[in-house]
């Protein structure tokens, strides 16, 4: 091998170093960042991102369908419809983001607080600060990608979110509506913008982070089921059960006083078919999930 050659391999080698570490200057490791079944269709979904430090994390994509399953390696993952996030290109970018239930339907919502330095020219960076919400049941998973690059760029002054509440209306919010999706911008608030929260699905100034899951078993018949709920403060709780034409066949008043705690629901020969389970705390619906019920 000539000296001129092993001097070619080692100027290559150089430059793909120090690609690499650009590429990895901002985002060190990919991370899974929640497994949940956001289009509702009965089987897990992956919510995948970016990560360079324990409380900073950017969504990337979601993987969708049966094979969405954790993976050791989470660069492994199989080929399936994915729906990726594209972020504007800003210096010092902090992306704060909830994933949770804002509406009345059934269907995983996503919040997104995005701030940041946007360039104006050589010399010249306007800071900048856009709250999107993005409602799923127009069908998340027919997007392919989600660009936040043009919707974040149309904001001149910084703004914040306000401080939002499971289930409570938007009020003098903006809506604004593409193809296949629907999304709220938040009223343009001249205030100083927040840090981070401290960990992923933590909402800036929420005082309730809602972390409930719940757990039905054996499967449920027309006359018993049996309910595993953690995540609930303390206090007293509506269960209602509503069919998919939105009557409701089923309601039962619970008292939570510790978590992972069983309840025993016994509704009135409830017919055999696909129904929705809510919980409700003062009128708002803090939890729901589909489930079928056979005989």
């Amino acid at each position: 091998m000539s000296k001129n050659f092993q001097l070619l391999i080692c100027i290559c080698l150089f430059f793909i170093t120090i690609d690499s570490k650009a590429n990895d200057s901002l985002y060190n490791y990919k991370v899974i960042l929640d497994v949940e079944d956001y289009n509702d269709d009965m089987s897990q979904d992956t919510l995948i991102g970016f990560g360079n430090n324990p409380i900073k994390f950017f969504p990337s994509m979601i993987i969708w369908g049966e094979d969405s399953t954790i993976h050791i390696d989470p660069l492994l993952y199989p080929k399936v419809d994915t729906t990726r996030f594209i972020y504007p290109n800003w210096e010092k970018l902090r992306i704060n983001y909830m994933v949770s239930k804002f509406n009345q339907d059934t269907i995983i919502d996503m919040i997104f607080i995005i701030s940041g330095k946007i360039p104006i020219d050589t010399n010249t960076y306007k800071d900048t600060a856009v709250t999107i919400l993005i409602f799923g049941q127009c069908g998340l998973d027919t997007i392919p990608e989600i660009n936040l690059t043009y919707i974040a760029q149309q904001q001149i002054f910084p703004f914040k979110a306000r401080h939002l509440t499971h289930g409570q209306d938007f009020v003098k919010c903006t809506l604004r509506g593409e193809s296949h999706r629907s999304f709220y911008e938040m009223p343009k608030l001249y205030d100083e913008l927040l840090p981070p929260p401290p960990g992923k699905h933590a909402c800036v100034n929420c005082e309730h982070k809602f972390h409930i899951s719940a757990k039905l078993f054996p499967i449920p018949t027309d006359n018993n089921i049996n309910l595993l709920l953690t995540g609930l403060d303390k206090g007293k709780y509506l269960l209602r059960i509503v069919n998919l034409s939105g009557l409701t066949v089923h309601t039962q008043m619970i008292n939570v006083d510790s978590d992972n705690q069983q309840y025993s629901i016994q509704p009135n020969n409830i017919a055999t078919g696909v129904y929705l389970l809510m919980v409700e705390q003062e009128g708002i619906t803090i939890y729901s999930q589909k489930f079928i019920i056979s005989k």
